[in-house]
Formats: structure tokens, C-alpha cells, sequence
């Protein structure tokens, strides 16, 4: 699940708190959304960790067009 998709979720969650006057409902949303931020922060670690191929800087001797510099 990608992060946008997780935040989607979470704004779809926190809408269906604001419209629910059951409270019993409205406590599992609150734990649903607790579900999806983990994930999301786990996401989020997970790409500081490793992140992908165009968050990595440029080699000091390649060329914005990624040609190397002799």
C-alpha cells in the first residue's frame, strides 16, 4: 500500500467520524486510524532507510543528465 493510499484511507476514516453519532462506532474508526498512521510511519522509515533511486543524489562527477564528467 503506498502512502498516498494510506492517507486516502485516514481522510476517509476521520469523514466517517465526523458524520457517525454512534460512539461505539466513532471508537473504531479512532482505531483504524491508529492501524493506518503506524503504517504510514512505518512506511516512511522504511524509505529513509532505503530510499528509491531518485531520492539518491547525483555522483559528484556525473552531469544533471547523468553523464559522467571526465
Amino acid at each position: 500500500m503506498n502512502k498516498n493510499a494510506i492517507l486516502d484511507l485516514i481522510e476517509e476514516n476521520v469523514n466517517k467520524i465526523k458524520a457517525s453519532h454512534n460512539p461505539l462506532k466513532k471508537a473504531s474508526y479512532v482505531a483504524v486510524i491508529e492501524k493506518l498512521c503506524e503504517a504510514y510511519q512505518e512506511q516512511l522509515s522504511a524509505e529513509l532507510i532505503n530510499p528509491s533511486d531518485s531520492d539518491k543524489h547525483i555522483k559528484v562527477n556525473t552531469r544533471l543528465d547523468r553523464k559522467e564528467i571526465n
